[in-house]
């Protein structure tokens, strides 16, 4: 079982006046809220890379592979998560979006079932990768971090603990290389 740390309130703080300052990703936040999940975030890349470039003074920012949807709702059944996208592709048909429900990620990521989002995100191979951001109903920003801010704001690329598979680890900081778009990142082993 994975421990879920406690918020940083201030790493919080940088996190929301970065997603408050980019109009694309208020957007996007926008785009899913209207939906009406539960429990939902936008995480992964769409959040890591924003902030890691932002941290290396990058103004421009690197297209985004695509803009990871989670959300956790085991009473759906798991091709809901294909209605969700179609319904994101037609308000928002630029954006690639990749939808994930937690409550099924089991059946195809070959990990554990997990009860919540932030479980299901404390599961994914990175540590500063484990990092959503939402908006309530008011519009308000909030964070999804299980594993905490700190490997993210301190350009730190490390394997969560919890996540069994270091090949994959490895694998992943080959192929995305992170560390030449963003070299300041340190690979911690």
């Amino acid at each position: 079982m994975v421990s879920l740390k406690q918020p940083n309130e201030s790493l919080e703080a940088r996190l929301r006046g970065m997603v408050h300052a980019d109009a694309e990703l208020l957007a996007l936040l926008a785009c899913v809220r209207n939906l009406g999940l539960n429990d939902w975030c936008i995480a992964a890349g769409a959040v890591r890379n924003r902030v890691w470039q932002r941290l290396h003074g990058q103004t421009s920012l690197l297209p985004a592979s695509d803009v990871d949807v989670c959300y956790f709702d085991a009473s759906m059944a798991p091709d809901h998560a294909r209605a969700v996208h179609n319904a994101l592709a037609a308000a928002m048909p630029q954006v690639r979006w990749d939808v994930v429900n937690q409550a099924w990620s089991h059946h195809f990521n070959g990990l554990s079932a997990v009860h919540s989002l932030q479980q299901g995100l404390a599961s994914w191979p990175e540590t500063a990768t484990a990092v959503g951001v939402w908006q309530d109903d008011a519009g308000e920003v909030r964070i999804v971090a299980p594993l905490g801010l700190e490997d993210l704001f301190g350009l730190r690329l490390r394997r969560n603990p919890a996540f069994a598979d270091e090949s994959v680890f490895r694998q992943r900081v080959a192929h995305k290389q992170w560390q030449r778009h963003w070299p300041l990142l340190v690979l911690l082993a």
